[in-house]
């Protein structure tokens, strides 16, 4: 990403008054994806910020935002975020999310990028690393997704 398209000013004031600016870059997201959906240019940055942002602020209560944004079918999500997100994407989601099982909706459908799919599953290990869940329930829900993938494919 050029670096002339970051208004370090405008993330400053972002990061300092985030209980007021966190509602806002929700909205920004679900402005993204509505524009996503008909077939409109957004603009990538506001999405990739937005998602960064409230990974960011630990802003718990906004993660089915980013997950919605995240969740387009049809490469829209990658669109919105070309390559500027899939890499940090396991520490994001591993910010944001208490239960392991919030990603199930990402990692099991098949519409969404495939890219975005993986990191998903590479959260896990993020949580593995934190402590927050254990190696072997961690290996448990990566086979258990690895069975889905492969009977998914079976019926296909």
């Amino acid at each position: 990403m050029p670096i002339d398209l970051i208004n370090e000013e405008a993330l400053r004031e972002a990061q300092i008054h985030q209980h007021w600016m966190a509602p806002r870059l929700v909205l920004a997201l679900e402005d993204a994806v509505e524009a996503a959906l008909r077939d409109e240019d957004y603009g990538r940055n506001v999405a990739a910020f937005a998602v960064l942002l409230l990974t960011e602020f630990r802003e718990k209560e906004a993660l089915p935002a980013p997950l919605d944004t995240l969740s387009l079918p049809d490469g829209l999500s990658s669109g919105l975020f070309g390559d500027t997100i899939v890499g940090p994407l396991p520490r994001v989601l591993a910010a944001m999310v208490d239960d392991p099982a919030g990603l199930n909706p990402v990692i099991r459908n098949p519409a969404i990028d495939w890219f975005i799919r993986l990191a998903a599953t590479d959260t896990l290990l993020y949580l593995i690393r934190e402590g927050r869940i254990t190696r072997e329930e961690g290996l448990a829900r990566l086979q258990q997704h690895l069975r889905n993938e492969i009977e998914q494919r079976d019926r296909e």
